[in-house]
């Protein structure tokens, strides 16, 4: 059983959107069992923010509103440089680190707040029981037009987890230390596709991708953060994990299809699928780079 923890997180200063907030309390209400917590930058601003658009103060006593989980000095470093008040933030990334600290210290369920879920989650299993016993992490995984999507937009963990720890370290470690983390051993070593991606780039210090290439360089903005911080990660996970295809499934969310979105053309309705639209690939302004 994993807890019945939901986290959300919305970092910036832009208020939460209305399909956001939709989402969470279509979630609550469908999952009165859930703790829902919404992990922001400002707790009190985001509080009167919902307020002001019309919502009442009992609807936030169901929502646990919280201050940005602690973090050690290097991880710290990282989401901080991420959420910087300069053009070049990235809050993708630094979302996508703190997700992994929130699960790794509460567990539960994490959804990105555009994701909506059709109904009541029910039982939370894997595709596949492993005969050792449920995975201390799921990742969600859909065929969607016949391609294989695997996304970081929803994550189901235990809490206090090796699993997300190496996770955790393989997404900073280039930050703090100027070099990458492996997480696989031997055979399983090299194979995921930030390593393979920067070989092309392998005159390049690390250094000038990290802090050059990724703050400014729109398509190394949108590859390295994917790679290193989003869905590439989870995919350097079930790699380093030696698995075939087959039981890498022990390890994916079962019933994808009750996570999707609101459908926009359409308001009030619902289609299957994570929002894969990058609007935070282009910095907001443009930077003079030699990479």
């Amino acid at each position: 059983m994993y807890p019945k923890n939901a986290h959300y997180i919305w970092i910036g200063n832009k208020p939460l959107p209305q399909y956001a907030i939709s989402n969470i309390i279509h979630f609550k209400a469908n999952n009165p069992h859930y703790t829902v917590y919404l992990w922001t930058t400002n707790p009190h601003r985001m509080v009167n923010n919902i307020i002001n658009s019309g919502y009442s103060s009992q609807f936030m006593n169901l929502i646990n509103c919280r201050d940005l989980p602690e973090m050690t000095g290097y991880i710290r470093s990282a989401v901080e440089r991420e959420m910087s008040d300069s053009p070049y933030h990235n809050y993708a990334a630094a979302s996508d680190i703190l997700r992994l600290v929130v699960l790794e210290k509460f567990g539960g369920i994490y959804m990105d707040v555009d994701v909506m879920v059709s109904g009541s989650l029910g039982l939370i299993s894997p595709e596949r029981v492993s005969s050792t016993g449920t995975s201390d992490i799921l990742i969600h995984q859909e065929v969607l037009s016949n391609q294989t999507r695997l996304s970081n937009a929803v994550i189901v963990s235990q809490p206090r987890t090796n699993t997300l720890k190496k996770m955790i370290n393989y997404a900073v470690t280039p930050y703090a230390k100027n070099h990458l983390y492996e997480m696989g051993f031997g055979r399983t070593a090299g194979k995921d596709l930030l390593m393979k991606a920067l070989k092309d780039l392998k005159d390049i210090p690390l250094r000038e991708i990290m802090w050059v290439g990724k703050r400014a360089v729109p398509s190394l903005r949108h590859q390295i953060t994917i790679y290193l911080t989003g869905p590439g990660l989870m995919d350097a996970y079930l790699q380093s994990s030696g698995l075939s295809q087959r039981f890498q499934t022990t390890k994916i969310l079962n019933e994808p299809a009750r996570f999707g979105q609101r459908e926009d053309d359409f308001p009030g309705t619902w289609k299957r699928g994570m929002n894969g639209k990058g609007e935070w690939v282009v910095p907001a302004r443009k930077f003079n780079s030699t990479i």
